[in-house]
């Protein structure tokens, strides 16, 4: 700092002196009064110090309290200068001195300041300096986020030449000269971030105005930018994580740069911003939110957007937003193959990719029909389009040619080539029929009840002579669908269905058959068991489709039904047994055929065949189960117990076979049966009879047991 004091008046300025005494001592010397006072306030404003301390505040953040007051230096110099007379040697003393303090020392800059105005020569920036000195004292007391940076150090270092140490003020304030002198950006950039950048808005505006603008805008919308590249680069160091988040992992950050955008006036900067920030977001679902926004934003106010250069990134963000969003579904739903992910970019392909998916046919928890809805949804695709276009594949219907023949002839003409024919197309499509009905089902499933059931009816009885294996399938599908609810009423009849399996099966047996004329009620049933009888009955499928053709039309005569059981059972068809028994046995006009009783004989011994003598839980479910079903069967008293009774005795189990001593038609076939438990004894026998009970085996036979073993 210059010395403003002359050899003779430097011993007054040693300490503060009473102004009555300066005079005095001028009039005795002859010493220039004015000249006296000038240097004494120099030497006061110059003898100032920076005093402050740090505290802590409540949340322990550090806390800057300034000891010096602009107040009291002017209390200081006051008593000389209301004897102040020449104000122009003053005034541009105090101009010159205002070059040389310190820049971090606002509150000396404000003494000066406010002496200058005083004596009505402060410049007209003065004022404006005023107020962004008050703005920066009330803001600068906490920790700034970066340190000073090369400007602000040169700057210092050249008004401090003896000082080469940066100040600890520094930690906490902005250099004060620099700021009005040079591009504020030098200063202020490093200090923006997206929460504080609204806040530093009005020393924009002010040094806007002290360039003698009055458009604050441009500068804001800048500093606005630099806050977000700032705010980017410090999120990107704090996470650098290359996994891709399935939930926003701060979204209050980029709700911090929402409402900044909000103050940014020029739409291309708005834009910038956004796009920056969708760029430069975190893998998963911050990116796809800022993209999102950034989507949004062109939506509502693209038109806006004039700059060529964000023109192309405005087209780039309208493609980029839905992909980003897509594959982020993907990784939502954990569907993140490498293959699906490639297909992120033709949502059509990707649908049909879910639709194939295997998790459909796994019974998966994953909700694939919400994830192509959103996806379909997303690209402003029709999904049902897509969806009727899988359906029309999975459940293609083939026209077949029919010939002008009498009914028999049209329902029973062999078929000359049907092995070969089985080898070929028909038979590789078969392979995939239950998945087809699978993936079909699960599409329909998703939409409303009488619109699938609208579409299936409208499939499976469609116009002409239609592939039987394809309606099987639909009519799966629908029976799938089926909830009992009203949508389902009068549709699809259990004939109708019969009807299409029968000549579905016909045709495996090598016949061509007309399903319109097959249901028709002329067509005689008779005649074609008649046929199949004489020409098929050693081949299984033909005595299922004999038991269905009987079961659909109410066909219950019983030599057909005889001869059919007598087959099944020396075919081994046990599935089928087990699922007729119980129908035709509600026949009273059947219950004497031998082939039912045959029937009833090999379904029920058939789990103790195949029982071993270790016993597990689900066996002895199963064997209960068999021994409930004896004890109720209508025909028990023509079934063949004592064979029963000595399966039950070879795999361990005596008190199965003491069960059916209530069942037996005369006592020598019940001496037989005690015979054989008799010759396996156990020592818990009489127990183990009593809970037969729990398996729903009625006291009355239990006791009779009892008593006949003599328990």
């Amino acid at each position: 700092m210059d010395n403003y004091r002359g050899p003779a008046e430097e011993s007054f300025t040693i300490k503060q002196l009473d102004v009555q005494l300066f005079e005095r001592m001028s009039k005795d010397f002859g010493f220039d009064y004015q000249k006296i006072l000038i240097t004494q306030i120099l030497s006061i404003l110059s003898a100032q110090e920076l005093r402050f301390e740090v505290k802590r505040d409540t949340f322990g953040d550090e806390e800057l309290v300034m000891l010096s007051s602009a107040q009291e230096m002017r209390d200081m110099c006051q008593p000389y200068i209301n004897e102040i007379n020449n104000v122009e040697l003053f005034t541009s003393k105090l101009k010159h001195f205002i070059e040389d303090i310190n820049i971090y020392f606002y509150e000396l800059y404000m003494c000066v300041i406010t002496l200058l105005m005083y004596f009505d020569s402060a410049p007209k920036e003065m004022e404006i300096w005023m107020n962004i000195l008050h703005f920066l004292r009330h803001k600068m007391i906490t920790r700034r986020r970066n340190r000073p940076g090369q400007v602000e150090t040169d700057t210092w270092l050249k008004s401090q030449r003896e000082n080469g140490v940066m100040p600890k003020i520094s930690r906490y304030r902005l250099p004060f000269k620099p700021i009005v002198e040079q591009p504020l950006k030098d200063i202020l950039d490093s200090e923006l971030n997206v929460d504080n950048c609204q806040s530093w808005f009005p020393l924009i505006q002010m040094y806007t105005a002290l360039k003698g603008s009055k458009d604050s805008s441009q500068n804001c919308d800048y500093f606005c930018m630099s806050a977000v590249k700032n705010s980017i680069s410090e999120y990107k160091s704090k996470n650098d994580s290359e996994s891709w988040s399935l939930h926003p992992t701060n979204n209050a950050f980029l709700q911090s740069i929402l409402r900044l955008v909000e103050k940014v006036n020029n739409p291309n900067k708005a834009f910038l911003i956004l796009y920056f920030v969708s760029n430069y977001a975190r893998d998963g679902a911050d990116q796809v939110e800022a993209s999102y926004e950034c989507w949004k934003f062109v939506k509502e106010k693209g038109h806006l957007i004039t700059d060529p250069k964000s023109r192309e990134q405005v087209a780039k963000v309208k493609r980029r937003y839905p992909i980003q969003k897509t594959q982020h579904l993907l990784y939502v739903y954990g569907l993140t193959d490498e293959k699906l992910l490639r297909q992120v970019e033709n949502p059509t392909e990707l649908i049909q990719a879910l639709y194939h998916h295997e998790l459909i046919l796994k019974s998966s928890k994953v909700d694939i029909n919400a994830l192509v809805a959103e996806i379909a949804k997303l690209h402003d695709l029709c999904l049902a389009t897509i969806q009727y276009r899988l359906l029309q594949k999975w459940l293609a219907l083939t026209m077949e040619s029919t010939g002008d023949g009498t009914i028999l002839e049209e329902t029973f003409m062999e078929e000359q080539n049907w092995p070969e024919q089985a080898n070929g197309a028909e038979s590789s499509n078969s392979q995939d029929a239950s998945e087809n009905v699978n993936r079909a089902f699960y599409i329909l499933s998703s939409w409303p009840k009488a619109e699938a059931v609208k579409f299936l009816v409208g499939l499976i009885f469609k116009g002409g002579s239609v592939n039987t294996s394809t309606q099987l399938q639909m009519y799966e599908c629908y029976s799938k669908l089926n909830d009992g609810s009203n949508s389902f009423t009068n549709t699809i009849s259990q004939r109708q269905f019969i009807s299409i399996k029968c000549v579905h099966e016909l045709k495996a047996l090598g016949y061509k058959s007309n399903l319109e004329k097959f249901s028709d009620d002329h067509c005689n049933k008779i005649d074609i068991l008649k046929m199949i009888w004489q020409r098929n009955a050693q081949n299984p499928l033909s005595l299922e489709v004999m038991a269905n053709i009987c079961l659909g039309f109410d066909i219950h005569l019983p030599q057909i039904w005889n001869g059919i059981l007598k087959r099944m059972v020396m075919f081994h068809m046990v599935r089928e047994l087990n699922a007729l028994l119980d129908v035709l046995s509600c026949r009273p006009h059947l219950l004497h055929l031998d082939g039912l009783a045959q029937a009833w004989d090999y379904v029920l011994c058939h789990p103790l065949q195949n029982a071993v003598e270790l016993r597990s839980f689900k066996q002895e479910e199963l064997l209960h189960k068999t021994l409930l079903r004896l004890q109720g069967c209508p025909v028990v008293h023509a079934l063949n117990l004592l064979q029963f009774a000595q399966l039950c005795t070879v795999v361990h189990r005596p008190h199965m076979a003491a069960a059916l001593l209530t069942f037996c038609q005369s006592a020598e076939q019940r001496q037989k049966i005690k015979k054989m438990i008799h010759s396996h004894p156990v020592e818990n026998l009489r127990q183990q009879i009593l809970d037969l009970e729990d398996a729903g085996i009625l006291p009355v036979v239990l006791n009779f047991a009892l008593k006949e073993l003599n328990l």
